[in-house]
């Protein structure tokens, strides 16, 4: 997802036109990514607080959602982009901007569920095997971990992040399909991660100590 950025000034960004920096090409995975990267800029420049950024954030996340539904109802297509959730309020989950040392992800039945962590050192959880809808984990900005103990999909996983898999150990192995990247666990799809992946790229660890 590449943003053009032009600082259209006469002699460049810097006083420097020879070096051509006022000319940047910028790239995010996700929307979300981007979203976050754009408040964090306005922090470094003085221009909003790190709250101000959380609360955009959450309101623009939950705008979303809200308007999708109601293009949904509108046009009477239900397959409009991805199901939204059914309460803003409860089913969306977003850190505090700071390192969070636990967010999980709530089961809700017939609704899909969506956590960010936002900025920070995140900690995000899905530990649910009841009959849950869609789970989403966004960490965000900073190095997060991601422990999954039912199905759950990782949507912006980076290289060295953690996924810590809760259950015994086992075999791992991945599978590719439509540019999402399933993991499983001796032939059992445990959780899927966006993107495409190669096992050597995923940190993946087991914690069974609830199997103790």
């Amino acid at each position: 997802m590449p943003f053009k950025s032009r600082f259209d000034l006469t002699d460049g960004f810097d006083g420097d036109p020879s070096n051509g920096n006022e000319d940047t090409m910028l790239y995010w995975k996700t929307f979300s990514q981007a979203a976050d990267a754009a408040g964090y800029s306005r922090q470094l420049g003085g221009i909003h607080m790190l709250q101000g950024n959380v609360l955009g954030l959450e309101m623009g996340t939950q705008v979303g959602h809200l308007t999708l539904a109601y293009l949904r109802q509108l046009f009477g297509e239900d397959n409009l982009g991805q199901e939204p959730v059914a309460d803003v309020l409860n089913d969306i989950i977003f850190g505090t901007g700071r390192d969070d040392a636990l967010l999980v992800a709530p089961c809700v039945q017939g609704s899909p569920v969506e956590v960010y962590g936002l900025y920070g050192d995140d900690i995000l959880e899905f530990n649910d095997s009841g009959e849950c809808g869609r789970v989403s984990l966004f960490g965000g900005d900073g190095a997060d971990t991601f422990r999954v103990g039912a199905r759950a999909i990782i949507q912006d996983y980076e290289t060295l992040e953690n996924i810590v898999l809760l259950q015994e150990t086992g075999s791992i192995s991945t599978s590719i399909a439509d540019s999402v990247t399933t993991v499983l666990v001796d032939g059992v799809a445990v959780v899927d991660v966006d993107g495409v992946w190669d096992e050597s790229q995923l940190n993946i660890a087991f914690d069974n100590n609830l199997f103790r």
